[in-house]
């Protein structure tokens, strides 16, 4: 779940960035501790949580912040 592509993008920051809610869910729910806060190295300040922001993905961005709060 926290493994990344070349570009250090992991399967968080891509669904976040695509706008696939359900699959942000899914990474979220897996019991596994995941890194929110990691960059891409395309996106160096861009987090999955600012990557959905700045796309207008509030649905996202609000599961992301409710999930970092935890």
């Amino acid at each position: 779940i926290n493994s990344a592509d070349n570009d250090n993008q992991t399967s968080l920051f891509t669904a976040s960035d695509r706008g696939q809610l359900r699959v942000v869910q899914l990474i979220l729910a897996s019991g596994r501790e995941i890194d929110t806060k990691r960059a891409s190295v395309s996106s160096p300040s861009g987090t999955a949580l600012k990557i959905a922001e700045g796309n207008g993905k509030d649905d996202i961005a609000t599961v992301l912040r409710v999930y970092d709060q935890k």
